[in-house]
Formats: structure tokens, C-alpha cells, sequence
């Protein structure tokens, strides 16, 4: 896997997004992989109706002769040829607005966008970089520029950009969590001091169900059972259906060897379940939790059993 990616999705994180379809906890935040915000929204229609929508307002722009018009027009028709892939043709029509109206510092970050998604890793980082010198203080400059380095270029410098990019906005989960992942993956001490950065996030981000999560599955990886334990108790006591992270608790227990404390854990959640209201109880998150349950009860009876 490389270093940018994300952690294979668990069972547990569908239990979250079972959560989250039953309307109990609030969605996650799109993840950091997902398009930087663009000028224009694609509509259903697609990429090709809004190119063709585009071309006689170039024309009037080009006959008026108004040069910051057409540059914007430019820039937008580069957007859509970039979600197109057509690289080139997107290349040339930002080359041309930023003949007619070099003013517009967006061009070099449009230029940037299109080099990365073309995989052309170098070019987006000067182009990135280049967008910066204009406007220090845009964030997704400095985030698109750390995904950039983070694919072909210096680790070190890679991490530089996120901080810079948090420096402007601490509250961001998502480049909390791009930046986690990617220094976690460097291994060695990076990844002790990637969870660290995780827990010192979570007041600035409300407590991000996705860094929870993540910082979970970092515990698992460094086999850090206590802490994993500590931080399920902790989501438990503050959730309004404390259910899914007590099943994340038995679950953990199983991993980490203490299977009679596991089984134990499971009995007693599945005690509660039984208790909840009969409305509740038919609820089909509450179902596929009771599901799992016995699955996780019959594989940990199972185990103790034979030993």
C-alpha cells in the first residue's frame, strides 16, 4: 500500500456507517482523496453539455474583446477539461488565460490541479508552489502541494505543507487525517508521533468521528491495547447509543489475546441489547449490531471452549 493512502476500511467502520445511514451519529466529513473544491459544480448532465453551454459565451467574451472575462471563461473550460482527462486541452486554455489576464493567481492553482490528477507529480509541485508565492494563505494550495509531495517528492517537505495547511485551518479533520496517515506510514517514530497529533486535534475538530477511528486502528498497529480500550470507553460514555463502541471494546479484547475478558464483555452487551426497547431492538443498526454480537459470542465460546 502506498504511503498515501488510506487503512483498509474494518467491520467496525461499516457499523459506523450504518450509524451514520440511521441518521444516529453525523456524517463523516468527505475524505482528503476527494477533488479540491472547484469553481464550478458538474452538473448531472455531464462535462460535455457544459462545455458546449460554455462556447458562445467564449465568443461574446472574445468579440467584446473583455480579456478578464474570457481568462475566467478559460479557467472554467480547463476545470472541465481536467475532469474529462483531457489534459492537454486543459493545459492550453490555462496557458491562454494566464496571457490575458496574469492577474488571476487561481490560474497557477488550476494548473497545479490538473498536473497532480494527470500524475505529473514534479509540475504539480512547481506549479503549486508557484500559486503559493501569489497567495501564502490559501489552504488548498498548501494541501494540494502536500499531496503532490507526498506521491514524488520529500516526506519531510511533504509534512511541512500540511502544518502550513493547518497552520490556516487547525480545525480541519481531513487534513488532520491526511497528514496522520501519511507520517503513520513513514513508520519508526513517525508513527507514535502521528497518533499523538490525532489526540492533540480533537478539540479543534470537535472530536472528528474519522480521527477517532484512525487513531484507533494507529493503537492496533503499535499494539497499544490499554490506550485502544481507554479511547472506546471514553466514545462509549459521550455517544447516544453507546452500543457500537462497546462492541469495538469486544472486539479489541479479542485481538489483543484476552479472549475470556472479550467473551465476558460480549455477554453483557448482548444482556443490554435484549433490555433496550422492543422499538429500538427492531431498529436495523440495532440488528446488524446483535448480529456481529453473536457471531463475535459464538467465536469467542468456541475458542475458550477448546482451550
Amino acid at each position: 500500500m502506498s504511503a498515501h493512502s488510506r487503512f483498509p476500511s474494518r467491520r467496525s467502520l461499516g457499523a459506523s456507517l450504518a450509524l451514520v445511514g440511521a441518521g444516529l451519529i453525523a456524517r463523516p466529513i468527505a475524505p482528503i482523496a476527494a477533488p479540491i473544491a472547484t469553481p464550478i459544480a458538474a452538473p448531472h448532465d455531464g462535462v460535455a453539455a457544459m462545455l458546449e453551454r460554455l462556447a458562445p459565451q467564449l465568443a461574446a467574451a472574445a468579440e467584446a474583446g473583455d480579456d478578464r472575462r474570457l481568462a475566467e471563461l478559460l479557467l472554467q473550460r480547463a476545470e472541465l477539461h481536467r475532469l474529462a482527462q483531457s489534459w492537454r486541452a486543459g493545459l492550453a486554455d490555462l496557458a491562454q488565460a494566464a496571457r490575458l489576464a496574469p492577474e488571476i493567481a487561481r490560474i497557477e492553482l488550476a494548473r497545479a490541479r490538473l498536473h497532480f490528477d494527470a500524475g505529473a507529480d514534479e509540475r504539480a509541485v512547481a506549479a503549486a508552489r508557484a500559486y503559493l508565492v501569489r497567495d501564502p494563505r490559501d489552504v488548498a494550495g498548501h494541501a494540494l502541494l502536500a499531496r503532490a509531495l507526498a506521491r514524488g517528492g520529500d516526506p519531510e517537505e511533504a509534512l511541512a505543507a500540511w502544518d502550513a495547511a493547518l497552520a490556516l485551518a487547525p480545525g480541519d479533520p481531513d487534513l488532520h487525517f491526511a497528514r496522520a496517515t501519511f507520517a503513520f506510514a513513514q513508520g519508526g517514530e513517525r508513527r507514535r508521533e502521528a497518533l499523538a497529533r490525532l489526540d492533540r486535534a480533537r478539540a479543534a475538530t470537535h472530536g472528528a468521528l474519522q480521527l477517532e477511528e484512525l487513531a484507533l486502528r494507529f493503537e492496533e498497529e503499535l499494539r497499544e491495547w490499554d490506550a485502544a480500550q481507554a479511547r472506546v470507553a471514553r466514545l462509549a460514555a459521550a455517544a447516544p447509543r453507546p452500543e457500537l463502541w462497546r462492541l469495538r471494546g469486544v472486539e479489541l479484547l479479542e485481538r489483543s489475546g484476552r479472549r475470556a475478558e472479550a467473551l465476558a464483555a460480549a455477554e453483557r452487551l448482548a444482556g443490554d441489547l435484549a433490555r433496550l426497547p422492543a422499538a429500538l431492538r427492531r431498529h436495523p443498526t440495532t440488528q446488524a449490531w446483535s448480529a456481529t454480537l453473536a457471531a463475535l459470542r459464538a467465536r469467542l465460546a468456541a475458542t475458550e471452549g477448546a482451550s
